[in-house]
């Protein structure tokens, strides 16, 4: 059950292959934002509020915008400028999700 799971999504604003601000992929894929997909997470575990405006998220590195449900323990970052690779901005994400991993939160500026 998703309500007892820590999730963490990870996306590039410049993701050719997943589009960040989401809409179609290829001929028939359809896909959510990134921030809308961590959203519905959320509220599958029982979050209750609104969607976290894009400009109300906690920039936690350069470049790095975090976005985190609360006790729901659903947190995504978005990585500002990054493809599907995550490119120079990986070895940041690498420390974030084995923090992530951890903890089940992100807490630190890295």
């Amino acid at each position: 059950p998703v309500t007892g799971s820590n999730i963490l999504t990870v996306h590039g604003t410049r993701d050719r292959i997943v589009p960040y601000q989401g809409g179609k992929r290829g001929r028939n894929a359809m896909h959510l934002s990134a921030q809308d997909t961590a959203y519905h997470w959320a509220q599958q575990k029982g979050f209750k509020g609104g969607k976290i405006p894009d400009e109300d998220g906690k920039e936690i590195s350069r470049g790095i915008i975090c976005y985190a449900y609360g006790s729901e323990n659903v947190i995504h970052l978005k990585v500002v400028g990054a493809g599907h690779d995550l490119g120079e901005k990986g070895r940041k994400i690498d420390e974030m999700i084995l923090d992530f991993i951890r903890e089940g939160k992100i807490q630190k500026k890295y």
